[in-house]
């Protein structure tokens, strides 16, 4: 019986996310995933900031990105956004990079670049402030 019951924790635990009782993401699905987060990387490395925020979208969507993946894209949808003139989806989007995101610097260049936009300067400041602080080697934003 013991027997029986480790395989059945085994087979859900390999077939479902324990986390959050998802269906395992196949193969071919991460394999996309990884072209798209491949695409988006490269779209904002060009600066065709629509081009990579519509692919940053798509790839976050669903699921099935590594978490250092998942972090980087969001910056590039945030950066796209302002860059694209949508601080308000911007905006929406910084509190969730806060907290998840593995480049907190650049977290908060992206917020000092948003405050720029809106014309707050102060607010720009201290968030750069922020940045220097995690990593001297930050940069305003253009």
């Amino acid at each position: 019986m013991k027997r029986l019951l480790l395989a059945a924790i085994l087979l859900t635990s390999v077939t479902f996310c324990i986390g959050c009782g998802a269906g395992a993401i196949p193969k071919k699905s991460l394999e996309e995933k990884q072209v798209l987060f491949d695409d988006t990387m490269a779209k904002m490395t060009a600066r065709n900031y629509p081009a990579a925020k519509e692919a940053a979208m798509q790839a976050l969507a669903g699921g099935g990105l590594t978490a250092d993946q998942a972090s980087e894209v969001s910056l590039v949808l945030i950066e796209s956004s302002i860059r694209t003139g949508d601080l308000d989806g911007a905006a929406k989007e910084l509190p969730n990079a806060l907290m998840n995101s593995m480049d907190q610097a650049k977290v908060y260049t992206l917020q000092a670049m948003l405050a720029r936009k809106r014309g707050n300067e102060a607010e720009a400041a201290a968030a750069m402030e922020k940045a220097v602080q995690i990593n001297p080697e930050s940069v305003f934003p253009e």
